[in-house]
């Protein structure tokens, strides 16, 4: 083999490995900005719903949202990516384990769905009386699958 044939290959052999880390590392950020985005709704909904704040008019639009976004996290953990840089709580449990993830993940598109369809009755108490699902989906999920910090 030649030299300009070894450095090529080479080439070649280093973009294919780099690529391969910054698709993991871009998977592992998309799906932080994901569940970020998912959190910031939840967080927008408790407020509104347990009276922290009084911006009423904007449950439909939060729980609309957070309903779209949940539909997404399946097919974000489909590929596993688990890098040191970013840092992500993914623990490798949910690939060796995707039924029980995918569990959790259907739970939650449904408590999502719920609370959406209550919001859309405009009873903010009704609203807050349907959360409970998903939290407990939430926090079922994290439980098995996310490292603390």
């Amino acid at each position: 083999m030649s030299k300009k044939t070894t450095v090529i290959l080479s080439l070649f052999v280093s973009l294919a490995i780099g690529g391969t880390a910054n698709a993991q590392e871009g998977t592992v950020k998309y799906r932080q900005g994901l569940m970020g985005a998912i959190g910031g709704h939840a967080e927008a909904i408790a407020q509104i719903a347990y009276g922290g704040v009084d911006y009423t008019d904007h449950l439909v639009g939060h729980t609309e949202a957070l309903k779209a976004l949940t539909t997404l996290v399946l097919t974000a953990f489909r590929e596993e990516a688990i890098t040191e840089d970013p840092p992500t709580r993914a623990k490798e449990e949910i690939w060796q384990e995707w039924p029980k993830f995918e569990g959790y993940v259907n739970d939650l598109e449904q408590a999502a769905a719920d609370v959406a369809k209550t919001a859309a009755g405009g009873d903010v108490g009704a609203v807050a009386g349907s959360l409970d699902p998903l939290w407990d989906s939430c926090k079922g999920c994290h439980e098995s699958f996310r490292k603390r910090r």
